[in-house]
């Protein structure tokens, strides 16, 4: 009986060896996600209005005869400066000067005549002639008018300073009261007409001073100035139009490009500002993570302001200098959980502008 127990128990002792054998060893901790954090910063930020319009030439028109006569000689080149005032086409003057002459000696006559009538004695003509003739002199000196505005009409002259466009007409050509002959563009200062909500309508005046970006030439910076608002608010959009004049040196702003105005409305204030990586969409919400104790990151939900030069207002969601992930984000799937954190290297200026 005693080598039968003596077995039992050498083969419950060789059952348990191998079942301990069999159980699988602890697994190891995961590693907490590393992520980048850093302090939420307050800074001045000036308070601006941003407006979006299109640029229009300072002066624009078609140029365009007001008689019938032949293109005589030409006074500019095509897509070149032109001055006010500088000869742009001489039409044929011939019929003009002609006519002119002709009303000049009727009117030498009609003063003759009329100096004549007035040194006689006054019995020796009838009222109704001597008024005759003064008439006679009115209408010969109106002619005279009349026929030097026709001769002024042969020389098209530049109404301002600008640049010419393509000819539709060539020299030698008859051309027509009306008939399109190129157009003049002033592309100095240029014209841009861009409305303002009406909650902003009383934070701008004329003769403010504006700073544009363009759309098409991002590298350049130019600058403006506010030339004059509509009297009234718009009745359907309920906005006020401003008229800005933007400086354009070189001539390199066209009309048709896009630019975007930004205007200093009152005095600087200070926000509170984040990394723009900082913010990240979580659950249809804009978020960013929060290193709170034990180093736990949260979701808080922010509403985010203007976005300059890679920093984030965000109001006073949070806590000033609290830390937030800038970098990492894509590790935490859950709105709180433990991570390691590490600096993120950034710095920034003081000033947004």
């Amino acid at each position: 009986m005693q080598g039968l127990a003596r077995g039992v128990m050498a083969g419950m002792a060789g059952v348990l060896l191998a079942a301990c054998a069999d159980e699988p060893a602890p697994a190891k901790a995961r590693p907490l996600p590393t992520v980048e954090v850093t302090g939420v910063r307050e800074i001045e930020r000036a308070t601006t209005l941003s407006a979006i319009g299109t640029l229009r030439a300072n002066e624009s028109l078609m140029v365009r005869p007001e008689i019938s006569a032949r293109v005589v000689s030409l006074g500019f080149r095509e897509g070149q400066p032109v001055r006010r005032g500088q000869l742009l086409v001489q039409l044929d003057d011939a019929q003009a000067r002609a006519d002119m002459a002709s009303v000049e000696a009727a009117l030498a006559l009609a003063r003759s005549e009329l100096r004549r009538a007035t040194a006689l004695p006054a019995d020796l003509i009838a009222r109704h002639e001597l008024e005759r003739l003064q008439a006679q002199l009115a209408m010969q000196q109106a002619a005279l008018a009349r026929a030097r505005a026709v001769l002024a009409k042969t020389r098209i002259l530049a109404p301002f300073d600008g640049v010419a466009g393509l000819r539709l007409f060539s020299p030698g050509e008859v051309v027509q009261p009306g008939q399109d002959l190129f157009s003049l563009t002033a592309l100095q200062p240029m014209k841009l007409d861009v409305p303002v909500p009406e909650s902003r309508a009383g934070d701008v005046r004329v003769g403010q001073v504006v700073s544009a970006t363009i759309a098409a030439l991002p590298e350049a910076a130019v600058t403006g100035r506010v030339a004059a608002m509509e009297p009234a608010l718009d009745a359907g959009s309920r906005a006020l139009r401003l008229r800005v004049l933007i400086d354009n040196p070189g001539g390199r702003l066209q009309p048709g490009m896009t630019a975007r105005i930004s205007l200093a409305t009152s005095a600087p204030v200070r926000v509170r500002v984040v990394p723009d990586q900082a913010v990240v969409p979580m659950g249809g919400h804009q978020v960013v993570f929060v290193l709170g104790e034990k180093n736990v990151a949260t979701a808080v939900a922010v509403q985010p302001g203007l976005r300059v030069d890679g920093l984030t207002e965000i109001g006073d969601a949070l806590a000033l200098a609290a830390q937030v992930v800038v970098s990492g984000q894509n590790k935490l799937n859950k709105p709180s959980q433990p991570v390691r954190p590490i600096p993120f290297p950034a710095g920034g200026a003081d000033v947004m502008p």
